[in-house]
This record gives C-alpha cells, structure tokens and sequence, in this order.
C-alpha cells in the first residue's frame, strides 16, 4: 500500500493544473518536436531524481534538504538553496491558496447563495490543506490517492471523447530549432523529485521500492503528458489559428479547454477540464505543502519544542501574509521558478552525488554514471543561464 501511495503522490505533484498549458509552452515546436522536448526533459529530471534519493539515503535518520545539503555540500551551499528552496516553495504554496480560495469562493456562491470573503477563503484552504499534512503523511497519501486518481479519469475522459476528432495533419509539425526554448518551463512539469525525502523515510528508505517507484512514476507522467499533447495538437493544431494563438492571449490554459470544447463539440469537456484543475491544485497543494512542512521541522533544532507545529505555522502564515500584503511578489517569484526548480532539483543533487562525503561514504560512482553525472550537471547549468539570459533580455 505505501507503494501505491508513494506512485500516486510522485504523479500528483507532478502533473498539476499546469498540465492545461503544456501545449501552449511547446506549440512552437509542433507536436513531435513536443514530443523530444518531453523526454529529454524528463530523462534529466529522472536522472537528478535518482541523485537526490542517492543523496537522501545516504543518511540513515530523517533527513530532508537541509541535513542533506549540510552534510554533503556545507554551510554556503546550504544557505544558497534554502533561499532558492523556501522561495520556490512559498510562491507555489501562494499561488495554491490563492486559486484554490477563489474555487471555494465561486462554488459556495453558485450552488448555495453563500458569499465567502476572500481571505476567509484562503484561510478555510489553507487550514483543511494544513490539517491533512499535519495528521501525517500516511494520512495524505491515502487522500492524494482518492484525488489523483479523479484527476487522471477526468483527463482520461477528455482524450477519450476527443481522440476521434484529432486530425492527423495536425501532427505532422516538427520544428527541432525550438525545442531548447521549451526545457526551462518543462523543468516545472517534471518536479516530483521535492517529495522524495519525505517518501525515503515513509518507506523507511526501502531503496529497491523507491527506486521503482520514482521510475514508474517517471513514465505515467510522460504517458500523460503524450497523451494530452496528442489531443491538443491532433485537435486544435499548432498554428496561429491553434495552440500558438491561444498562447498569445497569455492564456494559462482554460483557453485550450474552450477550443477542445468548441472543436468537439462535447460540453461535458468543460466539466472534465473544470474538474482537472480543481483536482490538480489541492495534489499539488498536498505535494508542495508536505514537502514545504518537512523542510522546515528539518531545519528546527532537534531540541526546538514542538516542532511539528511550529513548522506548520512556519510553513503556511507567511504564504497568507504574502498575499495579503504583497500578491505582485507571488507573480514575481514564480517568474523565477525555472531557475529554482533547475538548481534545487538539478544542481543539487548532482553536486550531491559528486561530493567528497558522499563518495567517502558509498561506493565511487562508476564511469558511466560519472559521465552521465557530468552531462546532467551541463544541462542544467545551461537551462539557469539560459533563463538568466531571457530574464536580461526582458529587462529583468
């Protein structure tokens, strides 16, 4: 039964509300060019994955980023990925408060005539989301995998009414030059690796488990993630007229639900795709939050009283307080996402893996691990300056 919960929570974290913009971000590339860019993408998130459970099983007690990276890297690099970390993190955890209180807010006023105040909202969510990472992380599991598994039959139901309406025309689009442009925002797509610390030591660091379970989930995610870039090219197309159109309006992916809608002709699509984006912010939420929560008991001292609810607090009042009193530094943080999800879930677990202590203390990596070890750490370098780069560009 872990096993199944740990699959369930790597797909849940991963595929997330923004699984409706995906075709939006690799339009550019037409469908098989969208296709590359996947695996690609995904065979280097894996791999830092793999890296970063390397790492986390290297310590025999509970251990999440901070031990790791203290023991195996040190106190500079330490601190540079905890301001990289809780950013990345409090911004998420922002934003999924933010849209999951404004779903409470329209669903009580629709149905039941009952006008919720947003911050009251936001509070409601924050407390049932905190509430259910508090009471452990058995009790999540079992409650991310009841709403991941709604997740994936609403998107299955989706490409099932869809499927015969895909044109094939529309799937003869490559553009290879494009695809490069397309790894920073992938990198997003593929962050199931933030939970692994929490999964090592809820299957008490069972490596042979772990290991299939990263890897299996690994593939569920790209298959979704085909799957739906299959319909959404097949159906709408890659052209101005299509998901390149839909992009330009800086759409964030309820666009690529009303043409799917229009173009099919199947209202119920409006439901399903309703019902993946409520779904995929509260796993996400679930995800992000419990990872958020075990970071910070980690970094407390061991003699801190009480540490599980002072993470809590810890976890969750500054994301609240963010958006009550600057929401233009939720916007501004996720434009940073990129870079953060490269360094924390690229970076560093390959430096990890390469670190003196480490290699004192496992066996030397082999030479084709080395290499694979030296190329992964290329790759993900270059995604953060390429990102730097586009950031100057813009002017910051």
């Amino acid at each position: 039964m872990k096993f199944a919960h740990s699959l369930f929570l790597i797909v849940g974290t991963s595929v997330g509300a923004g699984i409706l913009a995906l075709p939006l971000s690799t339009a550019s590339c037409g469908f098989w060019g969208s296709l590359v860019a996947l695996v690609i993408t995904g065979a280097f998130m894996t791999y830092a994955a793999l890296n970063m459970l390397r790492a986390r099983l290297y310590f025999a007690q509970d251990a999440d980023l901070d031990t790791m990276s203290l023991g195996l890297l040190g106190g500079r690099a330490a601190w540079i990925l905890r301001i990289c970390y809780l950013c990345l993190l409090f911004a998420l955890v922002s934003m999924y408060i933010t849209v999951g209180a404004n779903w409470i807010v329209e669903l009580s006023h629709k149905p039941l005539g009952m006008l919720v105040p947003q911050t009251t909202a936001q509070i409601i969510f924050t407390g049932i989301v905190a509430s259910i990472i508090y009471s452990g992380l058995g009790n999540l599991a079992q409650v991310n995998q009841w709403i991941t598994g709604a997740k994936v039959l609403f998107l299955l139901l989706i490409i099932c009414v869809s499927l015969p309406e895909i044109k094939p025309h529309n799937l003869t689009a490559f553009e290879p030059r494009e695809v490069p442009a397309t790894f920073s925002m992938l990198l997003t797509t593929f962050g199931f690796s933030i939970v692994l610390p929490s999964l090592s030591t809820y299957m008490a660091g069972n490596k042979r488990k772990l290991t299939l379970a990263l890897g299996l989930g690994s593939l569920i995610i790209v298959l979704i993630y085909t799957l739906w870039e299959l319909i959404c090219f097949g159906v709408i197309g890659a052209g101005a007229d299509g998901l390149e159109g839909i992009a330009k309006l800086q759409d964030k992916g309820t666009g690529v639900i009303n043409a799917l809608t229009h173009l099919v002709s199947t209202p119920a699509i409006k439901t399903f795709g309703f019902g993946i984006m409520l779904t995929a912010v509260v796993t996400s939420f679930l995800g992000v939050g419990q990872c958020l929560f075990s970071y910070i008991k980690d970094s407390l001292p061991a003699q801190a009283p009480r540490r599980a609810p002072l993470a809590i607090l810890l976890g969750f009042i500054p994301p609240l307080l963010l958006i009550q009193l600057y929401p233009a530094g939720i916007t501004q943080l996720l434009s940073l996402a990129g870079i953060f999800v490269a360094l924390v879930l690229g970076v560093f677990p390959n430096v990890m893996v390469l670190s003196k202590p480490y290699r004192k203390g496992q066996s030397a990596l082999k030479r084709l691990d080395l290499s694979a070890c030296v190329v992964s750490l290329v790759f993900f370098s270059g995604c953060v300056g390429y990102q730097i780069w586009e950031l100057i560009q813009n002017g910051l």
